[in-house]
């Protein structure tokens, strides 16, 4: 946010004021009583106040610091200006053109870092030390003219904030889906790999039971083919034996008849 880009908005929130001139391009305030004169300066403790360096409101303060810069001013020249326009007597008046929620920002920027700087911004526009009680109508009229403006401002620029944190939520959230979505691919293709591991090894366990028992039944079928051979032999030798016999016998007894001496 550059002072430049306040001005028109700035020119256009205080023109009315008729404590403001215009001078070589600019506004200048006109002096109150118990104000100073024109160009007071921002002492040191209130500069460090003003910089945004301490609480959340911090940035809000320097913003406010800003508006008053783009019209020209110092924090106590607006509000120099503002004790002295007419219009914040009118609004004092009719406290029904403030709202609620205007009312509560108010107090509760007073009630934070704001306190010393509003107190020493109304104390020096000549206000007296009741004004600047948080209650004090004073005060609310104050703090609603000098943030009017400056809290549409710092809503834009929130909105715009957040139209840039936009699309940085949404690449995370895409990024975030996109990672789930390929880890759950991977925990399937993981699962697939284990059943498929699986199914192989229990195959493979059913070819070596296969092998084992086509094993067995061979050495089985040796060994029963075994015994019918010997018993097969055993019978052919017994049969050619006794054929023998008979031949040998048979012989024996045509050469020997009954009766026949062989002396």
């Amino acid at each position: 946010m550059s002072g430049s880009s306040f001005g028109a908005h700035g020119a256009n929130a205080f023109a009315s004021f008729p404590g403001l001139t215009s001078s070589n391009g600019g506004l200048g305030p006109s002096p109150a009583p118990g104000a100073g004169g024109g160009g007071v300066g921002l002492p040191s403790s209130l500069n460090s106040s003003s910089s945004g360096g301490g609480g959340q409101h911090g940035p809000a303060i320097e913003s406010l610091t800003l508006t008053a810069q783009s019209v020209g001013l110092s924090i106590e020249q607006l509000a120099t200006a503002l004790s002295a326009s007419p219009n914040l007597k009118t609004l004092s008046n009719d406290s029904g053109i403030i709202t609620d929620s205007q009312k509560e920002l108010a107090l509760s920027l007073y009630r934070t870092e704001s306190l010393a700087l509003y107190r020493r911004c109304m104390l020096l526009a000549g206000f007296d030390t009741d004004a600047i009680e948080e209650q004090s109508p004073e005060y609310q009229q104050f703090a609603f003219r000098a943030w009017q403006e400056e809290g549409r401002r710092l809503q834009d620029l929130m909105g715009r904030e957040m139209s840039l944190q936009a699309p940085v939520v949404a690449n995370l959230q895409q990024e975030a889906a996109q990672a789930k979505a390929h880890a759950q691919v991977q925990s399937q293709i993981q699962a697939k790999a284990v059943q498929a591991q699986a199914q192989a090894l229990a195959l493979e366990q059913q070819q070596q039971q296969n092998q084992q028992l086509f094993l067995q039944s061979r050495l089985q079928q040796q060994q029963n083919g075994g015994g019918l051979n010997s018993l097969l032999y055993n019978s052919s030798a017994g049969s050619s034996q006794q054929l023998y016999n008979d031949a040998v016998q048979k012989r024996f007894n045509g050469m020997h008849k009954p009766g026949q001496s062989f002396m």
